[in-house]
This record gives structure tokens, sequence and C-alpha cells, in this order.
């Protein structure tokens, strides 16, 4: 059955000077190449790239890598004790038995195989609806800032990006082919990023509307299996929910908390309150929960739209009527989910109070074959225009991998200290987990800040690594009181500082 949308129109390089026969060989050339192959092998470059520029792990790439050793070394039952969602930890382990790597490198090699596989199905699915907007695809996909900036860093969303964008994939070939097998894989690929970030279980609701809007003709006429199908599909989501918190998988009850209508109220009353409190006047008072909502969900969309670049252009071109049913119409489950993405945004938002950028990437994941297929019509209606973005486009892309920020290597010089003066996790303070990672003592965060460790709970500790200068205030009362001793202090040469202080009689 042909589709119901219109793709997009050719798209060509028009410069002057230009002569056919080159232009010719150009497209040739192009035409023997897969656009797929070429943005896995891009990716997984752009990937080693990244990583070189940033030796020093994140603290969370540092605690799943530490997660991994502890079920290889211990057990599964020592990895959930540690982590309630340990899934990725888990894979981390797997590839390390199978290939025999050291942790980090296993763990980078399954994050570089998900981010190409991210960016393979994003292509793929743009090859799907438009073929001769692949290419264009390829440097999209290479280029978005919103996870391409995360490439380097070994996270649990590059396994929630890769699912996700599989399902878009799949729901791309749905609307194409009207095949149910592939709703089912969806379905299956929906899961699976489950595993990874269990909030992927809100894909199950437009996978359900998409199949209402592909199918709203034959509604007219017998809507029941439809809407049964989409009542089972949400139902199982829940009831998912629901039997991973009778196995008392914490993380399942706080999400089951988060979709209860009346505990967020509770939260958004108690900021409405704060604020109406510190801020407005009495008259306005019953205006400040929607303040409050209106005012995150604006963070939320310019969030979004900061992190499409250069690319925010074509988009927002794209939104006019006459353009709007071609470029988002062909993505119609990307368009679902994006929207409704936005609302579980809000939601957590509102209920933790804090959000980070790559929260957001899944948005850009979800829309970005309509973000090409807007460049693609934006290149035919302005040229020139266009040359600059795909300039800026490149230079965007370089951007997102190579950093000029100057790396942390007192972190290993810190942690090799500890090593060699045979410095415990007993009674020993690190103001960052990454050094006792590093020293190999394990990931461990501390309940305290360094204020508090040197001042109302410095009786728990006898030595202090901390990220302070003999400048500092605190640190100067303690040396001058003799409190303290200081043992060593290093520094990356850029203001970036880390101290080891210690009791007079710390190694008696």
């Amino acid at each position: 059955m042909k589709p119901r949308f219109r793709t997009c129109r050719s798209w060509r390089i028009q410069g002057k000077g230009v002569s056919a026969s080159k232009e010719n060989a150009s497209l040739n050339l192009l035409s023997k190449m897969s656009p797929v192959w070429v943005v896995i092998v891009g990716s997984v470059v752009l990937s080693f790239i990244a990583q070189s520029f940033e030796p020093v792990l994140g603290r969370d790439s540092a605690f799943y890598v530490d997660n991994a050793q502890a079920f290889v070394e211990d057990g599964a039952q020592s990895l959930l004790d540690r982590f309630s969602w340990p899934w990725f930890s888990a894979m981390i382990g797997v590839v390390h038995r199978l290939l025999g790597l050291s942790y980090e490198t296993s763990a980078y090699v399954l994050v570089f195989a998900l981010s190409a596989g991210t960016c393979a199905c994003l292509v793929r699915t743009v090859q799907e609806i438009s073929p001769r907007a692949a290419w264009l695809g390829v440097l999209v996909v290479l280029s978005i800032p919103a996870f391409n900036e995360y490439r380097s860093a070994l996270l649990r969303e590059h396994g929630y990006w890769f699912f996700s964008s599989l399902c878009v994939l799949l729901m791309a070939r749905y609307q194409l082919a009207r095949g149910r097998y592939q709703v089912a894989g969806a379905v299956v690929a929906v899961f699976a990023a489950g595993l990874f970030r269990l909030e992927a279980l809100y894909l199950l609701a437009p996978i359900g509307g998409c199949v209402v809007w592909m199918h709203r003709q034959k509604l007219k006429e017998n809507s029941l299996p439809v809407v049964l199908s989409i009542i089972a599909l949400l139902l199982a989501g829940v009831a998912l929910l629901w039997a991973l918190d009778a196995l008392e998988m914490s993380r399942a009850e706080r999400y089951l908390g988060y979709i209860n209508p009346i505990r967020f109220w509770h939260a958004l009353d108690g900021i409405a309150a704060t604020l109406a409190d510190s801020t407005l006047r009495y008259s306005s008072r019953e205006l400040a929960p929607l303040i409050i909502a209106s005012g995150f969900l604006a963070a939320i969309l310019v969030n979004v739209l900061k992190l499409m670049g250069v690319y925010l252009v074509p988009f927002v071109w794209a939104l006019h009527r006459e353009r709007r049913e071609t470029i988002f119409g062909s993505n119609v489950f990307g368009v679902i989910a994006a929207s409704a993405y936005i609302l579980v945004l809000l939601v957590f938002f509102i209920q933790s109070r804090f959000t980070l950028d790559r929260y957001t990437a899944l948005i850009h994941i979800l829309l970005l074959p309509s973000l090409v297929l807007a460049l693609a019509r934006f290149r035919t209606a302005y040229p020139g225009m266009t040359r600059w973005i795909l300039l800026v486009a490149v230079l965007m892309g370089v951007g997102n991998v190579m950093s000029s920020s100057p790396k942390r290597t007192h972190f290993f010089i810190a942690a090799e200290w500890v090593k060699e003066h045979g410095i415990g996790l007993e009674r020993t303070y690190f103001h960052d987990a990454r050094i006792p990672y590093y020293s190999g003592l394990g990931y461990r965060e501390e309940d305290v800040d360094s204020k508090a460790a040197l001042t109302t709970d410095m009786d728990r500790y006898d030595v202090f690594v901390v990220s302070l200068t003999a400048a500092h205030p605190l640190v100067k009362t303690k040396l001058a009181s003799g409190e303290l001793v200081l043992l060593a202090e290093f520094d990356n040469g850029h203001d970036r500082h880390m101290m080891i202080l210690a009791r007079p009689d710390w190694n008696q």
C-alpha cells in the first residue's frame, strides 16, 4: 500500500562553477556508498575522538563501571544491593567476560556500539521515508548536540536511546506498510529500552496513539479491536511496574509515585506555596501553581530548542501550516512520542526539582526524521542559506567531541598518591568518589560535603581528600590551629585543585 503522506522533493547542491560531470561523479560515488554504514563508521570515529579528549570518567560513569566489577566478582545480589536498576552494569560485566577486556574498555565497547546503533537506526528511518534525504540524515545525526555531546560518557542513556531509535524505525515502517509485526517489534524495543531507563515504558502510549492515527478512518466503522489493543498495551506497562514493585524494586516504586496524580499535585502545591510566600503578593497566590508549571514547561522547551543547534532554523521554518503535513506527518509516532515526553519531563521536573540536558535528548531522537526532512525542504527553498547551515553543522559536530577545556589530570595524580601511601577507605573522607575508584578502593560516595567533613563531622575521619586550596578560609584555620597538616596538594594548572589533609597523628 502506498503511503498517505508526501515525501520531500529532491535536494541537490547547485553551486556556481561546478560542472555537470563533476556533480554526476559525486552523485555516483554517493550512490555506491551506504548511508547507514557511513554513519556507523562515523559514529565510532567520533566516539573515539570524544573519549580521547575526556580521559577521566564522570561520576555516574565510574559508578556503573565499579558496579560491573562487583557483578563479576561478587555476583548479581551484590549488584542489586548497590543499585536498584543494574542492568547496564551487568551488561558491561558480560562484555568483560566475553572479550576479556578491562572493565572500562568493555564499557566503552558497549557504549560505542549502542551509539553507532542509534545513529544507524535514525539514518535508516530517514532513508525509509525519503531516500534522497539520507545523506543529510548522516550529517544531522552525527552533528546535532543533543546526544552527540555524551559520546564519551558511560551512561545508561545510550541503551535507552538505541532501543528508542529502533522503535522510531519500526513505527516508521509500520506507517509505510501497515505491518502488525513492526508494532510488535516496537513494543519489544520499548521493553528493552526499559532495561536502561524505566521511563521508556511511556512509549507504549505513543505506539497506541500512532496506531489510532493510522487507522482513524477504519475506527469510524469498528473501533473495538484497536481500542482493546491500546488498553492492553497500557495495562501491560502498568502491570510491569506493579510486578517490579512487588519484587521490591525501589525504582519501580519511585516511578509509580511519579504517575500518582495526588503526589504530583502535592509536589506542585508545595513549590507554589514556597513561591507565593517568598515572591508573590497575596492577591496572586492562586496563580502560583500555574506560574510554576508554565515556567518549568518553558524551561524544558527552551532547552529542547537550544540542543537543536543550527538545525533550529529549518525546524522553526517547518512549523508553517503548509509544510507541517509533509514534514511531521511522515513521522507520526515521533511527533506523538515527543509531545508526550515533554509532559513526562514536566512531571519529573516538578517532583524531583531538577533536570539535565541529556534528559531532553530523547525528544531530538524522536523528532530527528522530521528535522532532516525539514532541512531537505529548506535546502530546496533556500540553497544559499543552507550552505552556511551545513558549514556550521560540521563545525558543531567537531565541537561536540573535541574539548579545549583543561583535563582533570589531578584526579589521577591524587589517586596515585593515595594508592602509594596505603590510605584506605576507613576514616578517610573523599570529596569525589572517583579518587577511591582510581586508587583501586572502589567507588564510594560520601554522605556529607567538604565543609561538614572539616567541621561538624570531623571526628569521623583522619584523612581528608578535598577539592580546596590552602587559601580557603576553612583550610587556613585548620592548618593554623594545628588540627590538620597538609600532606599533598595537586592541580592541573588550570585552577582545579586537590588537597590531602590529615590529623597530625593520622599514621600512628
